[in-house]
C-alpha cells in the first residue's frame, strides 16, 4: 500500500489528476444556478486550525484555475478573525477568487436564542468584517441531532 502524504506538492499532484480526467470546480453559489456537469468537485475546506496554510491551499488552487470555499470560525480557540494577520489572510483568500462560509460551532449558541437565528447572525458578521456574501454553512463536530436533520 502506497502511503500519501498530504502536502502542497500532492494536493496540487492530486487536484492536477481531477483536471485531467475532466473535473470541474464549482462554487456553491454556483451550484443553485446552473445544472451541474456530470463530473463536479465541489472543493471546500473546514479551517480549524491554521489560516495561514489554508492561504497557501488558495494560492495552489486559484493557480490551477479552481475556486473552492474556506469554512471559517468566528469563535476559533486557534485563530482570531479579527486580528490583523488573520484579516489579511481571508482577504488575500478572497482576493484570489475563492469564496468563504461559516464554519458553525453550536457549541456556542446563545441560550434561549434559536440555532438558526445564531447561525444567521454569525454569517452576518462574517459577510460584514469581509464584504463578501455567505453562500454556505458547515458544522464544526456536528452532534447527532444536527447529523440526522434536526
Amino acid at each position: 500500500m502506497t502511503e500519501l502524504n498530504f502536502n502542497l506538492v500532492n494536493y496540487r499532484k492530486l487536484l492536477t489528476g481531477a483536471i485531467q480526467v475532466g473535473y470541474s470546480f464549482l462554487s456553491f453559489d454556483s451550484m443553485k444556478q446552473r445544472p451541474c456537469p456530470e463530473k463536479t468537485c465541489l472543493l471546500r475546506h473546514d479551517v480549524d486550525a491554521d489560516l495561514a496554510a489554508a492561504l497557501e491551499m488558495a494560492r495552489v488552487e486559484q493557480e490551477l484555475g479552481i475556486r473552492s470555499t474556506y469554512f471559517l470560525m468566528t469563535r476559533s480557540p486557534l485563530y482570531n478573525l479579527l486580528s490583523r494577520h488573520s484579516h489579511k489572510a481571508v482577504m488575500d483568500i478572497l482576493n484570489l477568487g475563492h469564496d468563504v462560509g461559516l464554519h458553525y460551532d453550536h457549541g456556542h449558541c446563545p441560550d434561549g436564542l434559536s440555532e438558526s437565528d445564531w447561525i444567521k447572525s454569525e454569517a452576518e458578521l462574517l459577510e460584514s468584517e469581509f464584504m463578501s456574501p455567505i453562500h454556505a454553512v458547515s458544522f464544526h463536530q456536528p452532534d447527532e441531532r444536527i447529523l440526522q436533520g434536526e
